[in-house]
C-alpha cells in the first residue's frame, strides 16, 4: 500500500483542500491470502441490486456476521462462489440456500 497527504488538491479548480488518500494493490493481496483472512467463513450471499433500506440494514448485519456479499448487478452472470442469496418475501428479506445445479 501508499499514500499520502495531499495539500491544496483541486487548487487548479478554485476549491484547494487537505486531503489524504491510499492505494492497495488489490492482487497482491488476494495472492497473499489477505482477504480470506478477512471472514470467519460465514459463507458468500448474492445480493440483489436494489435501493431498499431494509436490505441495507441486512447486508450490515450479514457482513457483522463475517458473511462477504456480492451485489447481482443487472445483466452480469452470477457469482458462481455465493452459497446462499437475499430474497424478498412478502415485506422481509430472508437468506435462502442457493442450489448446487443453480451455482
Amino acid at each position: 500500500a501508499g499514500g499520502g497527504r495531499y495539500d491544496g488538491i483541486g487548487d487548479d479548480f478554485g476549491n484547494a483542500r487537505a486531503a489524504t488518500g491510499f492505494s492497495a494493490d488489490l492482487k497482491k493481496l488476494v495472492a497473499c491470502g489477505a482477504l480470506e483472512r478477512v471472514t470467519n467463513g460465514a459463507g458468500w450471499v448474492l445480493v440483489p441490486w436494489c435501493d431498499d433500506e431494509g436490505l441495507r440494514d441486512l447486508m450490515g448485519q450479514l457482513r457483522g456476521q463475517g458473511y462477504r456479499l456480492v451485489n447481482e448487478l443487472p445483466g452480469a452472470p452470477s457469482d458462481s462462489r455465493c452459497d446462499r442469496r437475499l430474497v424478498k418475501r412478502g415485506e422481509a428479506w430472508t437468506l435462502e440456500a442457493i442450489e448446487t445445479e443453480k451455482r
